[in-house]
């Protein structure tokens, strides 16, 4: 017995059209609130060098 073969799916032609370009745009601000770290302590202050010594003689 032959078993007859299945017919093609019947399809149509689709318009896709031109590609078209997406943007994303992040946020320019955080939109979740966070804490700021704590600020950074400054340098300490540098000492100022010293002038140079007399030593005496030997």
């Amino acid at each position: 017995m032959r078993v007859p073969h299945p017919t093609p799916p019947q399809t149509r032609r689709v318009e896709i059209g031109e590609p078209q370009r997406t943007y994303t745009v992040e946020p320019l601000e955080d939109p979740v609130p966070r804490e700021s770290p704590p600020a950074e302590p400054d340098d300490p202050p540098v000492e100022a060098p010293r002038e140079p010594e007399e030593v005496p003689a030997r």
